[in-house]
């Protein structure tokens, strides 16, 4: 193994720094970390903390794991707009999030690199998967959308 990129699957604000400070280290082999601003995206305490943290060129993004708001909000935007501006990525988790929740972000800001996790929370159990599912996945494909899982 040559290099490490870690993410923060908790969603703890103040694991963000320590997981910086914790591979500070060995920044050649810790490369980067995707972290998690689940708790304050959308919020007014999202841009001091993603500015701080942007500071450590190993950030290289965070997670969306859980969901704090009920609809996709201007100050969401907002806050995925700087993402975007300042070229990291926006890991998604399916579940809190729907694609269709995906699909309407990657649409409004096209140059804003998301990576689905998992993904998208498909359910294999041995019968085809659902047309809808198909074309929600298809269509954040070409939109550029990064598949993980």
């Amino acid at each position: 193994m040559r290099a490490v990129v870690l993410v923060q699957a908790g969603q703890s604000l103040p694991d963000n720094q320590w997981n910086l400070d914790l591979t500070a280290h060995d920044k050649d082999l810790y490369r980067g970390l995707v972290g998690n601003l689940s708790e304050v995206i959308g919020t007014d305490r999202f841009q001091p903390l993603f500015d701080k943290l942007c500071q450590d060129s190993r950030y290289v993004g965070y997670r969306l794991s859980g969901r704090y708001q009920e609809k996709l909000t201007d100050a969401f935007f907002r806050d995925l707009k700087r993402t975007a501006k300042k070229g990291r990525t926006v890991d998604i988790l399916c579940g809190k999030y729907s694609l269709r929740d995906v699909e309407a972000i990657a649409t409004r800001l096209p140059g804003l690199k998301i990576i689905i996790d998992h993904f998208g929370n498909v359910r294999l159990d041995g019968e085809p998967l659902g047309p809808q599912w198909v074309r929600q996945f298809k269509s954040l494909a070409r939109r550029g959308a990064w598949i993980g899982g």
